[in-house]
């Protein structure tokens, strides 16, 4: 079996055009009677996020077979002890127990009923014991249960990108269409149908982007961010309100960021060189810290403090191998897993073979444990 390189971050094929406001100020918020908090930034230092910010849980090998293999993940879900993977990459589902061991997958590529041409994203119903697809060819969602049965499809005539779920509603992200009552955040029922618009779209500022990582993290609540809006919002009973509106000082978009910028490219090379902030994603929310990734760089969140933190690296309990990949576990409070590939354990073999290192025995067996093509290992922590 050959090996399919991983990466954290997979990037959308589709791109967003959307226009930053760089004042959270000036978000309009749709039928919400909420406060936000405002979030000043902590730029005297970085933190690593240790033992202060975390509490390590347990190490997941996933295993690997013809069946099982990932080459992105692009979301976690969690229910009953088990593990759901999004690969959009490959457009499936892949399920794994608790201790890492493959139970099924969802796969129905092709032109007929039951099947699909792509994924865009999924959820797991908790309540039904359903995992729901997202699909873009053709546009419909899917049902099915944890046994990777087919259950039933509901068609659009809308391209939704990326979906979330309560008990009573299902929520899509809206960035195509602004004749959608120029809404960000579609409503709908049970059945897909339409309950409500909320969250107006931000003006076209006539360049594309691409957008890493998912807009929807399931917490406690729901929580929503888009692409050039410092703002978290947060989801709760059809409703979306503004929880939390970020300074980022020095690192917000300027206001004329855009004039002279004609390509994403452009854009994205000064985003990197001026170090300044146009995306918030992948959002691990913990009862006192929340944990955001943005395009550069992770921060924290103290609630109690209401200020914002650079964390440099994610210290790992077990190896001196520290990471800044991080997936937050849709269905937790606060529980996200540090994904490494198999290639990060590469530097501390060659240490190894050449006598170079300080790891210990129990350490050293792990790492050579790794097979080149085996699937990702997860760390799994809980934020405090």
């Amino acid at each position: 079996m050959g090996k399919m390189k991983f990466s954290i971050f997979s990037y959308s094929i589709l791109f967003f055009s959307l226009f930053f406001v760089i004042s959270c100020r000036k978000t309009v918020i749709k039928r919400s009677d909420s406060d936000s908090v405002y979030i000043t930034f902590n730029d005297k230092e970085k933190i690593d996020l240790d033992e202060r910010y975390v509490t390590f849980i347990d190490t997941i090998r996933l295993e690997t077979n013809d069946n099982s293999l990932l080459k992105y993940i692009d979301r976690i879900c969690v229910d009953e002890d088990m593990y759901f993977f999004f690969d959009g990459s490959l457009s499936k589902i892949v399920i794994f127990d608790k201790e890492g061991n493959y139970v099924n997958q969802i796969s129905k590529i092709g032109q007929g009923p039951g099947e699909y041409a792509q994924l865009s994203d999924f959820f797991v119903d908790t309540k039904e014991k359903q995992i729901v697809l997202l699909c873009d060819r053709p546009e419909k969602i899917m049902y099915f249960n944890y046994e990777g049965e087919f259950i039933k499809e509901n068609y659009f005539n809308t391209l939704y990108m990326q979906i979330a779920s309560d008990n009573e509603y299902i929520y899509v992200d809206n960035p195509f269409h602004p004749e959608l009552e120029n809404s960000q955040v579609i409503v709908l029922n049970k059945k897909g149908n339409i309950v409500s618009y909320q969250l107006p779209l931000l003006p076209n500022p006539g360049i594309n982007l691409m957008a890493p990582g998912n807009c929807f993290t399931k917490n406690s609540t729901i929580h929503y961010v888009r692409r050039f809006d410092n703002s978290i919002y947060e989801i709760k009973d059809g409703v979306v309100s503004q929880q939390y509106c970020i300074d980022f000082k020095q690192h917000n978009l300027p206001e004329n960021i855009f004039d002279g910028i004609e390509t994403p490219d452009q854009l994205h090379e000064l985003a990197r060189e001026k170090r300044y902030i146009y995306c918030l994603f992948n959002i691990s929310d913990g009862e006192k810290y929340m944990l955001i990734n943005t395009n550069i760089g992770i921060y924290i969140i103290d609630k109690e403090m209401s200020e914002i933190q650079k964390i440099d690296y994610i210290k790992n309990p077990l190896l001196p191998t520290d990471t800044k990949h991080n997936f937050p576990i849709d269905n937790t409070n606060g529980i996200f897993a540090c994904v490494y590939s198999s290639y990060m354990f590469d530097t501390q073999k060659e240490w190894i073979q050449n006598g170079k290192s300080k790891l210990n025995e129990e350490q050293r067996k792990f790492v050579l444990s790794v097979k080149e093509e085996d699937n990702p290992i997860l760390f799994l922590y809980q934020l405090k």
